[in-house]
C-alpha cells in the first residue's frame, strides 16, 4: 500500500467476489511502512489458510509541503490573490540557503528565500495574480519536490434558480454583486414550470421551496448538474429525498416541524466540513424559524439544540445540500451579517467542480453524471469508460501529478499530491500487527524478501514437477512389471 489512506480493511472488496477455496498456495504480501492508519480493524478475509508476509519500507523522514492556503475564495481575473504554504522538514539537517519557486501554467512567477530548523516548519507566502479564465496548473518546487494545485476560474457559471414565490430576493442580489466583479456569473430565475422545459445543463441548481420536489424532479436535476441547493420555503416532506439517495428514514420525521421559538445559535464546534466551519465561526448568526431535521451522518453544521442546520446528500449522480431554515430576515439574520456572501460562494459557486485531490481519493461520478463517455488521463495513462457503468470508489487517484478528466463535450484538469498522513502518521506497533493479522511472517530485510519470493513462487512448481516424475516412475514400474509378469508366464 503505497501513497494511499486505504486501510487493509478497504481492499476488502477485492476478496469479495472470488473463491480461493481451491487454491493449494495462497500468499498474502504486505510491502508497507506499516502506518497505523492501515490497520484500523481485524483482518477477517484473510484467514488461517493464507500465508501472511510482511516487509516493511522505511519511513519516510524528509521534506515535503502540506496546508495549502488559497486567499481570497472567490478570485478574479487580474487581481490580486495570495497563495501560502508549508514547507516541513522532517530530517536531521537545518535547510538554509534554498529557496521555494511558485509556477503558474510553467511560468516562474516568484520565489521565497527559506531558512527551516531540524523537525521544524515554515509558512511561506507569495502574493500574485491570473489574467486569464480557465483551469491553470500551479505547483510549489523545492529541489526535486513538487506540490501540486489547480486553480480554476470558469468563464461562465451558470445556476439556475426555481423560485415561485420571490423567495430567492436575498440569494439573487448576492449574485449579482458576485458578478459585478467577475462578470462569469450567469443565473435565471425559473417557476417550477418553467424548469420542467428547460434541458441545459447548469453548474448548480438552487430550489426553493420543497413542497414538489419527488423523485422525478430529483431525476430531472440531477441530469442537469452535479451540485444542487434546496432551501424550505413551507412545510415538506423528506421521503422524496430518502428514496433518491437511498436513505434510511426511519429515524426522521417524514415531514419535519417548523419551529419558532425565539431564537438559537449554531455549534460550530460540530460542522464538520472544514471551509464552512471557517466562514461560519467568523460572526454569530440568530435563527429565528428552521425545520426540525434529526441530525445524522449527513449532517454538516447544526444548530446549538444538535437539529441539523445543513446536511449534505450524495450519491453518484447528485450532491444535494439542504439549509433546514429559510433565506430572509424573518427567519434568521444571516442576509445581514459579513459571512453571507462567502457562504453564497462556498455552497453556489467555490465548490461547484472539486479539482484539488489527494493520492488514494476516489473521484466520484457526479461530477460527470451529465456525460455519457469519459476519459480519465493520469500520467499520460489513458482509461476510457463509460459514466453508467461508474459506481462511487471505482475511480481511484494512483499517482501525485496533474490528470485530466474529458467528458463529451468538455474537459476537467485536476491535481493530486500525496496525503499528509503519509508523512505524520505513527508506525503500528506489533501488539496492533498482532491484532490486525494474525499468524503472520515479518520480513526484515531485502535479501529475505526476495528469498521468501522465490521460495514460495518457485517451490511450489517444483513440488508439481515432482508429482509429475512420480506419476512417471509409476507408470515405468507397472509396465516393467507387466513385462516381467509376461516374460513367467
Amino acid at each position: 500500500i503505497l501513497y494511499s489512506t486505504s486501510s487493509l480493511e478497504n481492499i476488502s472488496i477485492l476478496f469479495d467476489n472470488t473463491d480461493y477455496s481451491n487454491y493449494n498456495n495462497k500468499d498474502f504480501y504486505l510491502i508497507s511502512d506499516m502506518q497505523e492508519n492501515i490497520f484500523n480493524n481485524k483482518i477477517d478475509f484473510i484467514d488461517d489458510t493464507w500465508n501472511k508476509f510482511l516487509y516493511k519500507n522505511d519511513t519516510y523522514k524528509g521534506i515535503y509541503f502540506s496546508s495549502l492556503n488559497i486567499k481570497p475564495d472567490f478570485i478574479n481575473i487580474d487581481e490580486s490573490l495570495s497563495i501560502s504554504v508549508n514547507l516541513n522538514n522532517s530530517t536531521n539537517k537545518p535547510i538554509e540557503s534554498s529557496e521555494i519557486v511558485l509556477f503558474i501554467d510553467d511560468i516562474n512567477v516568484g520565489f521565497n528565500k527559506i531558512s527551516i530548523d531540524v523537525l521544524q516548519s515554515e509558512v511561506y507566502t507569495f502574493t500574485t495574480s491570473i489574467n486569464s479564465y480557465g483551469y491553470h496548473k500551479c505547483y510549489f518546487k523545492y529541489d526535486d519536490i513538487k506540490y501540486f494545485f489547480i486553480i480554476d476560474i470558469p468563464p461562465q457559471i451558470n445556476i439556475a434558480i426555481i423560485d415561485e414565490n420571490f423567495n430567492s430576493k436575498y440569494l439573487s442580489n448576492a449574485l449579482l454583486a458576485f458578478n459585478e466583479m467577475s462578470g462569469n456569473i450567469n443565473y435565471s430565475i425559473f417557476t417550477l414550470e418553467e424548469y420542467r422545459s428547460i434541458n441545459n445543463a447548469y453548474d448548480s441548481v438552487i430550489l426553493f421551496g420543497l413542497q414538489h420536489l419527488d423523485s422525478k424532479l430529483l431525476n430531472k436535476i440531477s441530469r442537469q448538474t452535479d451540485n444542487a441547493v434546496a432551501v424550505p420555503t413551507d412545510s415538506f416532506n423528506l421521503d422524496s429525498i430518502h428514496k433518491f439517495f437511498s436513505l434510511d428514514n426511519l429515524s426522521q420525521a417524514a415531514k419535519p416541524e417548523l419551529i419558532k421559538e425565539g431564537y438559537i445559535n449554531l455549534n460550530n464546534f460540530m460542522t464538520t466540513d472544514n471551509s464552512l466551519k471557517s466562514i461560519l465561526n467568523n460572526e454569530t448568526i440568530e435563527f429565528y424559524k428552521y425545520y426540525k431535521i434529526n441530525k445524522t451522518n449527513d449532517t454538516v453544521s447544526e444548530y446549538e439544540n444538535t437539529h441539523a442546520f445543513i446536511n449534505r446528500y450524495t450519491n453518484e449522480y447528485l450532491s444535494l445540500t439542504l439549509i433546514t431554515s429559510p433565506l430572509d430576515i424573518n427567519s434568521n439574520n444571516l442576509p445581514l451579517t459579513s459571512i453571507f456572501m462567502p457562504l453564497i460562494n462556498d455552497l453556489f459557486l467555490k465548490d461547484i467542480k472539486e479539482v484539488n485531490y489527494m493520492v488514494g481519493d476516489s473521484i466520484e461520478p457526479t461530477i460527470f453524471s451529465t456525460s455519457i463517455n469519459l476519459q480519465f488521463i493520469e500520467n499520460k495513462i489513458i482509461s476510457n469508460y463509460k459514466t453508467k457503468n461508474i459506481k462511487a470508489g471505482d475511480l481511484v487517484i494512483s499517482n501525485p501529478g496533474f490528470h485530466e478528466l474529458v467528458f463529451d463535450n468538455s474537459s476537467s484538469n485536476i491535481s493530486a499530491n500525496v496525503p499528509l498522513i503519509e508523512f505524520s502518521d505513527s508506525i503500528a506497533d506489533t501488539s496492533t500487527l498482532d491484532e490486525s493479522l494474525k499468524n503472520y511472517i515479518m520480513i526484515n530485510n531485502i535479501d529475505e524478501l526476495s528469498d521468501v519470493l522465490n521460495t514460495q513462487v518457485n517451490g511450489f512448481h517444483l513440488w508439481r514437477y515432482f508429482l509429475w516424475m512420480l506419476v512417471l516412475f509409476i507408470i515405468i514400474e507397472m509396465i516393467i512389471s507387466n513385462i516381467y509378469v509376461y516374460k513367467n508366464d
